[in-house]
């Protein structure tokens, strides 16, 4: 897997780049919110606040490494 960005654009498309990230993007809300759910069952001690803080977080983390990815391709 190419670790430069421009070598990966150039390689797949812009296109297929961009779907690829957003597949990343969906995938890895799809497993933090399992990750946080199993985790909210199982510990008593954590609160919805700490699920939604949790989803939100990475979601805020993975948005901003796409914006990355599409702003240096």
């Amino acid at each position: 897997m190419a670790s430069n960005p421009k070598l990966f654009t150039i390689g797949v498309g812009k296109l297929e780049a961009a779907k690829a990230m957003k597949t990343g993007f969906v995938v890895s809300l799809i497993i933090s919110v399992t990750f946080h759910a199993i985790d909210q069952v199982l510990n008593d001690q954590k609160t919805w606040y700490d699920l939604v803080a949790g989803v939100a977080g990475v979601a805020g983390v993975a948005g901003v490494g796409v914006a990355i990815g599409i702003s240096s391709g």
